[in-house]
């Protein structure tokens, strides 16, 4: 935090508007949190569909795979927007 708040003090100074470093701090923290899902969800997908095609309950675990993932998705969101807001407060732009 300390880091942060040095470096939007830093880009104020040069012309830099509190509403463009709050973007590029949504923007940064975005990447964190959601490039490792995708990479993930994009890899477990194709691990799943050549493991359980050779199953009888393919379709059922399938669907209760997904739902797990779109639970973990909507919490992702919940904690990135929580985060999201304490972070910008904790650096008080």
């Amino acid at each position: 935090m300390d880091e942060e708040k040095e470096q939007a003090e830093l880009l104020t100074k040069i012309g830099l508007t509190a509403a463009e470093y709050k973007a590029y701090l949504r923007t940064n923290l975005a990447i964190i949190f959601f490039a490792p899902m995708v990479v993930g969800g994009i890899l477990g997908l194709f691990l799943i569909n050549s493991t359980l095609n050779l199953t009888v309950y393919s379709a059922f675990l399938k669907s209760r795979v997904f739902m797990m993932y779109g639970v973990f998705v909507v919490l992702d969101i919940c904690f990135y927007l929580s985060l999201k807001r304490k972070f910008i407060r904790g650096i008080g732009i």
